[in-house]
C-alpha cells in the first residue's frame, strides 16, 4: 500500500494517496514506509501551500497592475507620457509620441562585464495614459568572449502606465508568466 501510495504522491494524487495511507494505518502495524509516506504527503502539501501563496501574490499585484491600466487607459491624457524621465532612477530618457506611437532610448552599462553597455529601446501604441509595446536591450559592443557577441540581448512585450501622481512610469511584461517589470521617474525640472 505503501508503494502505491508513493506512486499516486508522485503523479500528484496526494488526497488519494492520503486515503490509502489511512487504509494501511486503520489496518493495524503498518510498514514504516506507511510513515514515511505519510510524512512525505504533509511535506509536499506544506510546498503546494506555500507555491499557492505566492501564486495568490502574484496574481493580486497583476491584478493591480492591470486595474491601475485599464483605468488610465480609458481616462488618461497621452501628453503625461511626453518629456524628460529616468529609467530606474540612473538612465536619463525622453520620450516621445508621434501619431500614438512612443519611443524612447537610453544607454545603460552591463555592470559585470566591464566597459559594455547596452543601448534599450521602447517603443509601442500609445491609449490614453497607457501603452502596449517591446523593450528591447542590443548590446552596443561586440566582444569575442560571446557566441557572435549576442549575449545579454532581450525583447520584453510589455504594457505602460502613467501612476495616479503622474510621476512615474510603470512597465510590466504583457506575459503572465514573465516578472519583467521596470519604473521611470519624472525628472525634476
Amino acid at each position: 500500500m505503501a508503494n502505491q501510495g508513493y506512486a499516486l504522491l508522485t503523479a500528484g494524487f496526494a488526497d488519494d494517496a492520503e486515503n490509502i495511507a489511512n487504509r494501511a494505518l486503520a489496518l493495524g502495524n503498518p510498514h514504516k514506509n506507511v510513515h514515511s509516506l505519510i510524512s512525505a504527503i504533509t511535506e509536499q502539501k506544506e510546498e503546494q501551500n506555500k507555491e499557492w501563496v505566492k501564486l495568490q501574490e502574484k496574481a493580486f499585484e497583476r491584478q493591480k497592475i492591470i486595474r491601475r491600466y485599464t483605468e488610465q487607459y480609458y481616462l488618461g491624457n497621452p501628453n503625461s507620457l511626453k518629456g524628460d524621465w529616468l529609467v530606474g532612477n540612473t538612465y536619463p530618457t525622453t520620450i516621445v509620441i508621434d501619431k500614438e506611437i512612443i519611443k524612447a532610448s537610453w544607454v545603460e552599462p552591463a555592470g559585470a562585464l566591464g566597459g559594455i553597455s547596452f543601448t534599450a529601446e521602447l517603443v509601442g501604441k500609445v491609449s490614453g495614459s497607457t501603452f502596449k509595446g517591446k523593450l528591447t536591450r542590443k548590446r552596443n559592443e561586440i566582444s569575442q568572449n560571446n557566441f557572435l557577441g549576442l549575449g545579454g540581448n532581450n525583447e520584453h512585450s510589455c504594457i505602460g502606465y502613467i501612476s495616479e501622481n503622474g510621476n512615474e512610469i510603470k512597465l510590466a511584461s504583457s506575459k503572465l508568466k514573465y516578472n519583467f517589470s521596470l519604473c521611470l521617474s519624472k525628472t525634476k525640472t
